[in-house]
């Protein structure tokens, strides 16, 4: 593990820090160090590979259980003592604002924090800790910034909203496409002949068996077989079909 988390560190891991030193940002080192050290590693501010930064892999406990506990992974205001507060003085301050994702684990509108204190309505929500953290930044900083730290390009493609345009991380160089940079996209298999579906209309009453039609047309000259692919989840809201 050990040899795997040196490994991440050199090759692979790029955060704020990284970032800002590139393009000569002056930092505070102060605030950097605060939050690499043990006072924060006990709000779960440890993540992926032991790296510093929000809480990662411990956000949903294990894989495809269903998870009642979610650590933000935000400090208390009271943790800042009075001479950190004052390096933060007169300068812009970046606030990241950040939820893990996982593809074995979905978010519970009925989950809650016990791991160190904080809380929140629901846990896409702000947390208490949060709402902490940036009234001291708006207090002491001149200019604060908010960065929202979601991936939500490959569901801004899916659903159509049209706003997956950055470049960052794209392999043509161009907006990020989900078509350029998916060579197996789900349902994929090899045929001689092409398919076209179009989902007619979807009957669901809480309750009872849901009902999707969907219109499957051979659009090739050869003869073949399909398969329809339906992919649902509950909606967030306070309301959990058991």
């Amino acid at each position: 593990m050990n040899k795997i988390s040196d490994y991440v560190k050199k090759c692979c891991f790029y955060g704020l820090e990284e970032a800002f030193a590139e393009k000569e940002f002056d930092v505070n080192q102060d605030m950097i160090d605060f939050y690499s050290n043990d006072t924060a590693a006990k709000y779960m501010r440890l993540g992926g590979f032991g790296q510093p930064g929000h809480s990662l892999t411990p956000g949903f406990g294990p894989m495809y259980e269903e998870n009642k506990d979610y650590p933000i992974g935000e400090i208390p205001a009271s943790e800042y003592s009075d001479e950190l507060l004052k390096s933060a003085d007169d300068t812009a301050a970046v606030v990241v604002i950040s939820r893990d994702s996982s593809e074995a684990a979905d978010y519970e509108p009925d989950m809650v924090n016990t791991t160190s204190g904080d809380s929140f309505e629901r846990p896409l929500a702000l947390s208490e800790y949060e709402r902490q953290m940036i009234a001291l930044a708006k207090e002491h900083s001149t200019k604060v910034i908010v960065l929202i730290n979601y991936e939500t390009r490959y569901e801004d493609c899916v659903l159509g909203k049209g706003n997956a345009d950055t470049t960052e991380g794209s392999s043509t160089g161009d907006a990020w496409d989900y078509a350029d940079e998916v060579s197996y996209p789900f349902g994929y298999g090899l045929s001689y002949t092409t398919f076209e579906q179009k989902l007619e209309s979807v009957e669901v009453q809480p309750g009872t068996v849901g009902k999707a039609t969907v219109t499957v047309t051979n659009t090739g000259d050869v003869a073949g077989k399909d398969v329809a692919q339906l992919y649902v989840q509950a909606p967030y809201t306070g309301l959990k079909d058991k």
